[in-house]
């Protein structure tokens, strides 16, 4: 017999590979188009990065790239943990992909109240704009320096940690309840 939690933490690994997966196929396909059009492009292409006090530095496009699959990896770790909670609570499907959608809806059309408070920099719901945060252009548009890569990386890895370890001990609570 599969304990509860293991099947969960099966589940988070399988989605986990199942995207990146469905990822590099989509990365491997416009290389492909690449290779095929411009042969391998510029990988140091620069890229425009924004800085405090109307400062600008330029990056490599591959580094950009980098961190924004990155970043945008972490969100999807942080979506996904949001749907199991949902999933946990309410052992419905559709019922749970319904309310990771509205809650990343809500999230997104609730980050502008947040600016005006010191920790708006740990609401998980700004690194939605993958290309924007990387560039730090969100920053500049909200003029909240604190908004960056790095703090996105680190609030969705600790945001998705805490959601996953309240899903973990919440079906271990559930299974002790049906056992």
């Amino acid at each position: 017999p599969l304990k509860r939690h293991r099947i969960l933490m099966v589940k988070l690994v399988t989605v986990m590979i199942i995207s990146i997966m469905l990822l590099v196929l989509i990365w491997g396909l416009a290389m492909l188009l690449g290779v095929i059009f411009n042969n391998s492009g510029d990988w140091n292409y620069p890229v425009l990065i924004y800085g405090e006090n109307q400062q600008l530095s330029f990056i490599g496009m591959g580094l950009f790239l980098l961190k924004s699959f990155s970043l945008f990896f972490m969100l999807l770790l942080f979506s996904y943990s949001l749907l199991f909670l949902f999933s946990v609570l309410t052992n419905r499907t559709i019922l749970a992909l319904g309310l990771t959608v509205f809650t990343l809806f809500m999230g997104i059309q609730l980050t502008n109240q947040s600016l005006i408070f010191s920790f708006t920099q740990w609401v998980p719901f700004h690194y939605v704009n993958v290309f924007e945060v990387v560039s730090n252009e969100y920053a500049v548009v909200h003029d909240q320096f604190a908004i960056s890569y790095e703090t996105g990386m680190l609030t969705l890895l600790v945001g998705s940690s805490i959601i996953l370890l309240f899903v973990f001990a919440l079906s271990k609570l559930k299974q002790g309840r049906i056992g």
